[in-house]
């Protein structure tokens, strides 16, 4: 059977939800000998929504904290998982760390995929004037301003574990990457 010009061998598609680990989901597949499976991109787009939640309720809450804590949790909360806006890096959104950064600087692009990080946020303020947004840098934290949103970028690095997706994958570098944005505007 061919889907989208690649040629697959079987006709099972399996789901990607209710696996504890993306190791036992990479051995499920392996096992159903499927070639196409299947991943649901608003289930990941949870941690950019908790970022706003958490953003807009006050100046001083852990945004970089409500966003890791939001994906399932095949995603540990550590910096080999986020680099440095995991828990204690540099661009972690601590609101004890004034030092810190909020999130990525450069908006999460797949150059800050190195190693073994698969997770990255990104922050970055809005101004409002009328009902248009004019954005300032990623990495910024949010100041107190009732004209102001917060947009929270959260992506993903996926890879393939099949080679008919693998074959989808284009000029990524072999993975794909899930970007959820969420913007709210500011509470105080």
């Amino acid at each position: 059977m061919e889907f989208y010009g690649v040629e697959v061998a079987s006709r099972l598609l399996l789901g990607t939800a209710q696996y504890p680990s993306p190791a036992i989901l990479a051995e499920a597949v392996r096992a159903a000998k499927t070639d196409i499976v299947t991943v649901s991109l608003r289930r990941e787009s949870g941690a950019s929504r908790a970022g706003v939640r958490t953003a807009i309720v006050a100046q001083v809450t852990d945004i970089g904290s409500a966003v890791r804590s939001e994906p399932n949790s095949a995603i540990p909360n550590d910096i080999a998982s986020w680099g440095d806006a995991g828990p204690g890096g540099t661009n972690d959104c601590d609101p004890n760390a004034p030092s810190h950064l909020c999130g990525d600087p450069s908006g999460c692009p797949p150059s800050v995929f190195s190693g073994s990080r698969v997770a990255c946020f990104a922050v970055r303020t809005c101004a409002l004037n009328n009902g248009s947004c004019t954005y300032g840098t990623w990495g910024s934290r949010p100041a107190s301003d009732p004209n102001a949103a917060i947009q929270v970028r959260a992506v993903y690095k996926m890879t393939p574990v099949t080679p008919a997706i693998a074959a989808l994958t284009g000029s990524t570098g072999g993975f794909f990457y899930l970007i959820a944005d969420t913007t709210g505007q500011e509470l105080y």
